[in-house]
């Protein structure tokens, strides 16, 4: 059986400096060697990982997987209107519009006219779905239409509002 003060000691140090080297901070890191070893921990344990079978390989491989999450975590929380792109999330804006910089409802409003001059049923169901935050049901029986109709408008319409703001930014909006 594993000395778990010893082997903790040992791997935890490992675990952090691929943390550190990876970009994390220094908390963040302990946390994820923290995890990591509590995972492995568990798994002896319950008796799903061997200990006399590869254990750096399965430490490194759960190490990795941990990075990529805290990664991805990191970019979404980091995320603003500065940059608006094919990742952004458009079910977000009708909460945050009221904080949103001047400047950045104008180039929403810019975008919009520029996909919509004529007010089309298909950008009708987008815009309720996404600025007015209705359910997808009360947009089905004010428009009568089916619910994959709205699903499909609001990622077609959030495309194109994506792509013309993304224009009228490359040409100096």
């Amino acid at each position: 059986m594993l000395n778990f003060n010893e082997f903790y000691t040992q791997k935890f140090k490992e675990i952090t400096a691929r943390g550190l080297s990876s970009g994390l901070s220094e908390a963040d890191s302990k946390d994820l060697a923290q995890n990591v070893l509590l995972d492995f921990w568990k798994r002896l344990r319950a008796g799903t990982v061997d200990e006399n079978k590869n254990v750096d390989g399965f430490l490194s491989v759960r190490t990795r997987w941990r990075l990529v999450d805290l990664m991805d975590k990191k970019k979404t929380f980091s995320k603003n209107y500065e940059t608006i792109g094919e990742e952004n999330n458009l079910d977000v804006l009708p909460a945050e519009r009221v904080e949103q910089p001047q400047n950045h409802r104008r180039l929403l409003k810019r975008a919009i006219q520029e996909i919509n001059p004529r007010k089309t049923k298909s950008f009708k169901l987008f815009y309720e779905a996404v600025f007015n935050d209705k359910s997808v049901a009360d947009i089905c029986a004010e428009y009568n239409v089916p619910p994959v109709t709205v699903h499909i408008e609001k990622c077609r319409q959030g495309k194109k509002l994506i792509a013309a703001a993304q224009a009228l930014l490359k040409n100096g909006f």
